[in-house]
């Protein structure tokens, strides 16, 4: 088993649990919750990218050697007093390890690796470029910062100059448009949702439009694909919530966020 930490990840880099490539993980892990949304009341779904890189609510129905669960970088666990399995080589450093690493190098390891999230994004476009193409009723609309339990909102650009690129999507919003699907998604929203989904949803209308337009660029497929996109979000402003946020600093936890923004910067 390779064990050597990888500062620079690439989709075509092996998984070592698996005969699959990190891209296809990536992909697998993706399918895998747009099928659940699509298949299980109330078709939505909050998928951020950390929930795939270290497993999250959409995956504790699976067996915990199912690879759709495992996460990418081990991690120690507490209760086995072991690390647990990973699809990447190496393991999370700790903060000591990190510590040291600026204290005698002036720069930590990159956390997570390289590459990683980029790789999620583009693995996102892909598969709803696919959707399109084939009029299928999921929607796929990116966010940029995500809420915590707590019903904090953590954005890593907060303090940064407005940059809507790529590396600043937290997460996606994914539900089914259909007309009876939607009907069950907005009435859940309305009545049923918890407090954190709710606010997530309502950062993602917001944030949603601005990451699509980024996206533009001046060759002409771009630009079509880009309005397609953009024409797909538009269900959003249907999805109405309880909770009406006129000034997103007043939940912003501002410690956090420059943490997330330190650890997302590939």
């Amino acid at each position: 088993m390779k064990r050597k930490f990888k500062t620079k990840i690439k989709a075509t880099d092996e998984s070592q649990i698996t005969d699959q490539t990190i891209g296809d993980v990536i992909k697998s892990k993706i399918e895998f919750v747009i099928e659940q949304t699509k298949s299980n009341p109330p078709y939505i779904t909050w998928l951020s990218k950390n929930m795939i890189l270290w497993g999250g609510k959409v995956f504790n129905a699976l067996e915990d050697n199912n690879p759709l669960k495992i996460g990418f970088i081990s991690a120690y666990n507490p209760k086995t007093r072991r690390y647990r399995p990973s699809h990447l080589p190496g393991r999370m450093p700790t903060y000591s390890e990190q510590e040291k690493m600026e204290m005698y190098y002036g720069v930590a390891l990159p956390w997570p690796p390289r590459g990683l999230f980029e790789i999620i994004q583009n693995t996102f476009r892909n598969i709803e470029d696919s959707l399109m193409n084939n009029d299928d009723s999921i929607v796929i609309a990116p966010c940029r910062g995500y809420i915590n339990r707590e019903g904090k909102l953590i954005d890593p650009a907060w303090n940064k100059q407005e940059d809507w690129a790529g590396n600043q999507v937290s997460g996606y919003l994914i539900y089914r448009k259909d007309k009876e699907a939607f009907e069950i998604v907005k009435n859940y929203l309305l009545n049923e949702a918890d407090r954190v989904l709710q606010l997530q949803v309502e950062r993602t209308k917001i944030t949603a439009p601005a990451l699509r337009e980024s996206r533009s660029k001046a060759a002409a497929t771009a630009l079509a694909k880009s309005d397609r996109r953009i024409q797909r979000i538009k269900s959003l402003n249907e999805l109405l919530t309880p909770q009406t946020i006129e000034d997103w600093k007043e939940i912003l936890s501002i410690e956090d966020s420059e943490d997330d923004a330190d650890n997302n910067n590939d």
